[in-house]
């Protein structure tokens, strides 16, 4: 892949900025991303073997510790909160210009500062919007994300009866069993089973 034909960009709430990458069909473990106050840096591997890298200095500062990388089939979202409520002015710049900054509460009576592209059509986000949710019903779980899936699922079409058994025999049973016949577990305590070869202990 053309690194430069790598689109990305950014957009930002009261306490988060928000940066995007249209890269897509990647996984996690495809991306790194390391940010300190006023820095990230993120690499992407591309299929052609080479990497992609964004190395930003941030106008505004930020928490690092609670930066949320979040990867689905059509792009890649880097989630980066604010240390302070105000409105940055573009994604990279001078950190002494912060103090210019304007307040997050005059945000939407405030002129509305250009970013990189500049998208004002409400109808440009709303189709943005619909495309990511599409992607994320195409998205298939792994692990306890497909088994909460399933649990939903069952949960939510279920009768009363069977609602009262799955919620009973599984925590009854330390989350060892699920059972939706309300008639065998309802007489009696849901004993735990756990996997075979594995022992439980408490602690």
């Amino acid at each position: 892949m053309d690194t430069s034909r790598v689109k990305h960009d950014w957009y930002q709430t009261g306490s988060h900025v928000v940066i995007t990458l249209s890269i897509k069909k990647k996984t996690k473990d495809d991306v790194t991303v390391e940010c300190t106050a006023q820095t990230c840096c993120i690499t992407v591997k591309l299929d052609d073997s080479t990497d992609y890298s964004m190395d930003l200095s941030l106008w505004g500062t930020i928490d690092p510790d609670n930066v949320v990388v979040r990867v689905i089939p059509v792009k890649i979202e880097i989630k980066l909160p604010k240390t302070s409520g105000v409105k940055w002015m573009a994604l990279e710049g001078d950190a002494d210009a912060a103090s210019s900054a304007v307040p997050a509460q005059t945000m939407e009576t405030a002129e509305a500062v250009p970013t990189a592209p500049q998208k004002k059509d409400p109808a440009y986000w709303d189709k943005l919007a619909k495309e990511v949710e599409e992607e994320e019903k195409k998205e298939v779980p792994e692990g306890d994300a497909a088994l909460n899936k399933l649990f939903q699922t069952i949960y939510k079409d279920a009768s009363d009866d069977t609602r009262r058994a799955m919620m009973k025999s599984y925590y009854e049973s330390n989350g060892t069993v699920l059972s939706t016949n309300w008639d065998e577990v309802g007489a009696k305590q849901v004993e735990m089973k756990p996997p075979e070869g594995v022992e439980f202990k408490k602690f």
